[in-house]
């Protein structure tokens, strides 16, 4: 799936097998589920994308054994990963060393509260924190779950002494401890979804300010519309905005603040997989 969007650059999902090889062959950058074909192919796949200099990114859904994944890690694949697919703490200790080694990416989509009490498996809050300091990048949604913010707080820190980033998905009305995420260089999601005319617009400009200072930032997924000045005034702060409104008329007003927001592009570890839903 290609983005015309120039801040992402959204990555091809392949769903079946005889084309993957020339798709790589072509320079394109892929991303496949570890269900969607064979693990030569895939491995294949990745040797070439890597070869070309462009991306390859392999969803784990535990098809394969952690040997394979290790194999197609180091032909080039970067790996995305969830705490619902059950692969054992010390699998993934492994296998970020090999992505360490090979100089690709672990993301890491946590949809269960450590030690929270259910019947799916989950990790404890210092395997999690071990896992950050590490490396691997995690992405939280409040979405579902409500994660305690002493917890996020504690993994964005984890996370910066292991070199990479705690990315937060918030959903709803703004905490004032979110803040807390953006002071250990978090990168955080928020929409217009809940917004009421920008009467937080002066919490969210403090909160680019904390973001940016410590080398991270706010995204603002602009689903429904605000108004210009709120846009404007957040956009001057720095923030990311991504334009999801309909196609913004040329004579329009706010088609000046899509250009500018359009020049801002996204490291692909700042968000999972794609930016076009916020999880």
């Amino acid at each position: 799936m290609e983005n015309n969007d120039s801040q992402t650059k959204e990555k091809i999902t392949y769903e079946s097998t005889p084309e993957l090889l020339e798709l790589a062959a072509a320079g394109k950058d892929i991303t496949v589920r570890d269900d969607q074909t064979e693990f030569s192919i895939i491995r294949d796949a990745a040797i070439i994308c890597r070869k070309k200099g462009t991306s390859f990114r392999l969803i784990d859904t535990g098809t394969f054994e952690r040997a394979q994944l290790e194999w197609i890690i180091e032909a080039g694949a970067d790996l995305y990963v969830s705490d619902k697919t059950g692969r054992e703490y010390q699998e993934l200790d492994f296998l970020h060393r090999t992505s360490y080694n090979s100089k690709r990416n672990i993301a890491m989509f946590l949809e269960n509260i450590p030690e929270e009490k259910t019947d799916q498996k989950t990790y404890s809050s210092s395997e999690i924190f071990l896992l950050g300091e590490s490396g691997i990048y995690f992405h939280v949604s409040n979405q579902r779950k409500k994660f305690p913010f002493d917890f996020l707080k504690e993994l964005a820190f984890k996370c910066r002494q292991g070199g990479s980033w705690l990315v937060y998905y918030h959903h709803g009305l703004l905490d004032p401890d979110i803040t807390s995420i953006a002071e250990n260089a978090g990168w955080i999601h928020i929409s217009d979804q809940n917004r009421e005319d920008g009467d937080d617009l002066i919490f969210i400009k403090d909160l680019i300010r904390v973001a940016q200072s410590n080398g991270s930032n706010l995204i603002f997924h602009l689903e429904k519309g605000l108004p210009y000045v709120f846009l404007e005034e957040i956009i001057q702060a720095g923030a990311v905005v991504l334009f999801k409104i309909p196609p913004v008329e040329y004579k329009s007003s706010l088609k000046i603040l899509e250009k500018k927001a359009s020049r801002k592009v996204l490291d692909p570890r700042t968000y999972y997989l794609n930016t076009t839903l916020m999880p």
